[in-house]
Parts: C-alpha cells; sequence; structure tokens
C-alpha cells in the first residue's frame, strides 16, 4: 500500500554527504555471499500488522535455504528512521521503503550501495515493465530492487452504472465527467445525496501526481527541468479538474466530503457506496474483498484526456523497493536476501498476494493468483501498460510533490488567479529547489 514519505527525510538524508557517509571509492564492489559462515542480518521495513507477518513468512522461507543467515527484523520503521541510522553509522543490512519517491537522494549521496556491480556479476538481468525499468534507473546507476507496485486505476460502482443506464466504464475524460454528473443526485435542499466522482484534490488518492498520466503531464523535461509551465498537459488537467469542481460547487463537495468515512476504513465512500468512482491503488480490492464484500464494483483503467484515447488502459505507477545502506555490515548476505525477496516468483507471489499488491517481477505478475483474482488483472495490465506514468525519482525526496499538492490546492480553491502564471512560478520554484539540493 502507498505510504507518504515523512517532509523531514530529505533534510535528514542530505545532511549524510555532510557526515563522511556518502559513497567511498570501493564500498560498491559486489561482496561474495558465503553461505556456509554463519551470518547475522538485520531487515528494517515500513510494515506492520497483517503486512509485517507476511513479511516474516516469505524471510523465514529464505533462512530454510539458508540456515547460517540469521535474521532480525524490525518492523514499522518509517524512512527518516532509516536515513537518520545511515547518518549515524549504525544501518540495518537491508532497508524497505515503500516508494521510489526519496531514492533518488539514497543514491546520488551513496546512502544506499549503488547495485550495478551485483546485478552484473549474477547476471540479473530482468525485463521489467517499462514504467519500473524508468523508476529504477538514476542517472545510470541502480541503488535499489523492486518489490511491490500500487498501480492506481478506476474503481466503479456496477449498480449505481446499471441504475444510470450506462454499460461500461468511460475511457476519456469527456465521457468520464458526464458519468460523473449522471451518476451525482441531490438532496431536496440542493446539498449531495452521493456522488458520482469527488474532484477535490486532497480526498483519498486524488493528487495532481497520480491524474498527470491520463493528460501526459509529467514533471520533468529530458534536461531535468521542470515542466510544469511548459508541457500542456498541466494546464489541461488542472482546467479539467476545476470544470469539474465548478459543476458540483467546491462548498457543497467540502461539506459533504466533511461527512464521509476514513479512508482505510470499513466507512471508506466508495465502499459505503456514497461515491459511485474512484481513482484508488489496487490494495483498495482486499480492503472491499475484507470490509465489503457485497459491494457491487469493477475496476479499469483511468479516463484519459480525449486526444489521447489512444494511451487509454494506462494509469499512475510506483512501487516498493529494497537497497543495502552503505555501512551494512553483511553486504553479501544482505544482497542474497534482496535477490530472493525481488529476482523470486514463489517469493513474490506469497508475499505480494497476500499484501495484495501487483509484484513487480513479471513471471510473478503473469501469475494466476494476480491476472485471475477478480478485479486485480486491472493493475496488472496498467502495470504493463507503456503509456503508463510515475513520479520522477530525484534528490528532492517529496519536495517537488509537496509543491505541486500545495499548488493544486490552491488552484480549487480558486486563489490561483493565472494558471499559466503559476505554473510558472512553480516550475520556477521546483528549479530553485533542484539547485539548492544540487550545488555546482
Amino acid at each position: 500500500m502507498r505510504r507518504r514519505i515523512l517532509a523531514g527525510a530529505l533534510a535528514a538524508l542530505l545532511a549524510v554527504t555532510a557526515t563522511g557517509c556518502a559513497s567511498r571509492p570501493g564500498d560498491d564492489r559486489p561482496v561474495p555471499f558465503d553461505a556456509h559462515r554463519s551470518t547475522d542480518l538485520t531487515v528494517w521495513n515500513g510494515w506492520n500488522g497483517r503486512e509485517a507477518a507476511a513479511f516474516h513468512t516469505v524471510v523465514r522461507d529464505f533462512t530454510r535455504l539458508h540456515p547460517n543467515v540469521h535474521v532480525s527484523i524490525v518492523d514499522g520503521v518509517d524512512d527518516s528512521t532509516i536515513m537518520t541510522s545511515i547518518r549515524g553509522g549504525y544501518p540495518p543490512d537491508v532497508a524497505a521503503i515503500g516508494s521510489t519517491t526519496t531514492m533518488g537522494t539514497y543514491c546520488s549521496t551513496g546512502a544506499f550501495r549503488d547495485l550495478t556491480g551485483y546485478l552484473r556479476r549474477d547476471h540479473v538481468t530482468t525485463r521489467y515493465a517499462p514504467v519500473i525499468r524508468r523508476l529504477l534507473d538514476f542517472h545510470g546507476t541502480q541503488c535499489v530492487m523492486p518489490g511491490g507496485v500500487d498501480t492506481f486505476g478506476l474503481y466503479y460502482n456496477t449498480d449505481r452504472f446499471a441504475q444510470a443506464g450506462l454499460d461500461r466504464p468511460p475511457r476519456t475524460w469527456s465521457e468520464f465527467v458526464a458519468d460523473a454528473k449522471k451518476l451525482t443526485t441531490y438532496n431536496p435542499d440542493g446539498s449531495i445525496r452521493t456522488l458520482g466522482f469527488d474532484p477535490l484534490f486532497s480526498f483519498q488518492q486524488n493528487t495532481a501526481i497520480h491524474w498527470s498520466p491520463s493528460f501526459g503531464a509529467g514533471l520533468y523535461d529530458a534536461h531535468g527541468r521542470s515542466a510544469l509551465a511548459a508541457n500542456p498537459g498541466w494546464r489541461r488537467m488542472f482546467e479539467a479538474q476545476r470544470q469539474l469542481v465548478a459543476a458540483i460547487g467546491y462548498q457543497k463537495l467540502q461539506r459533504f466530503q466533511a461527512g464521509l468515512g476514513a479512508e482505510m476504513s470499513a466507512a471508506n465512500a466508495f465502499q459505503a457506496g456514497k461515491v459511485a468512482m474512484q481513482f484508488d491503488g489496487e490494495w483498495r480490492t482486499a480492503f472491499i474483498a475484507d470490509q465489503a464484500p457485497k459491494l457491487s464494483y469493477d475496476t479499469a483503467g483511468l479516463p484519459v484526456a480525449d486526444d489521447r484515447a489512444g494511451t487509454y488502459g494506462a494509469g499512475f505507477v510506483d512501487t516498493g523497493v529494497f537497497g543495502i545502506p552503505q555501512g551494512a555490515r553483511e553486504p553479501g548476505a544482505a544482497w542474497e536476501l534482496v535477490k530472493y525477496l525481488t529476482q523470486t516468483r514463489a517469493a513474490q507471489v506469497k508475499f505480494y498476494g497476500a499484501l495484495g499488491n501487483v509484484p513487480s517481477l513479471p513471471s510473478a505478475a503473469s501469475d494466476p493468483a494476480f491476472t485471475k483474482r477478480p478485479h486485480f488483472g486491472t493493475f496488472v495490465d496498467i502495470m504493463n501498460n507503456p503509456h503508463s506514468g510515475s513520479g520522477t525519482p530525484t534528490t528532492l525526496g517529496r519536495a517537488d510533490k509537496d509543491a505541486l499538492d500545495q499548488f493544486a490546492e490552491r488552484w480549487q480553491a480558486g486563489r490561483v488567479p493565472d494558471l499559466a502564471a503559476g505554473l510558472r512560478g512553480l516550475a520556477r520554484q521546483i528549479d530553485d529547489l533542484t539547485r539548492n539540493a544540487n550545488p555546482p
């Protein structure tokens, strides 16, 4: 499941370089694994509860294959704690993080070892989906291996669709807007009774970056500069969003939203029938099976801009990753575990089947446990779609996405009078952040 990175994480990791923990010559040379030597490994991860239990089970499978390796697992560790441990010189041997958001900072500072030597030595040549390959490459280096993939698609209530005379999910944005309006009902006083779709940014998984692939809106150009002003997809996306907000009413939406249940609870708006369509991640299928098993629904790709109809079926994609921190005491054994978790079909099927994520390993993602699971094949297809997009890992961590989210909030509230000028200002802000994070 997607996890937000703590705002202070970037500053914590940038301090790694200042304290001398950045990569040094020879640090990244592959270290052999001696299966006959007694080895203690420490693994930190961000999972809790059911998800953590599933991870422990898969790691036990690894230790059965390698009985001389003893693995100590610490659950519920956030990204900033991992960063602080690297800075302080007491990192785990393996770190699992829930997103590629901070990957660029780990790679650029040497906080995670460059795995290129290990990949070449062990002939790891997995042909990942195009969007995963783009996420893993950081200026020609690879410091992480992909785990479970989060893909975002459209959930729609099939009973509500049938009642409204709709026989398929919308594919283009104009179809989507028409369906959203048709599926919205009102009380006698004009307030919203049930909503076709909640278009407000910050509602659950509604973020500008998650919507961006539908409009062909990339964050950066080929030179690493912000594309928010130059790429027309951003302007079209923001205009389309506010038109839908205006059609329903910003204040009405806010009042309606205030009465909805929490996103990850059984009272989730889509699960409770309050919202007929919702953009959400693949994990929602597991929540529905557990919390609302009688809900009649289906899944589809995100609707796309009318002039991008040929890209329908794509969506936003991110992946959890595993890295070996600089200073790990057992990098050889750590790589063996990372390789098992990311390159073993059975391990990925078992673990991500339990979590309800899409496996990054193609042979695992094509397993019937995912492709034939009700409503889930959509998300495997989104991962494999060549038009699917992602956030670009940079040295900024979440800073650029946070700036984009803040702009989106101001825009929908009517506090950005000139969209083009606002996007130019936002692009300059992000470029300034990039320059400050990458001094000459």
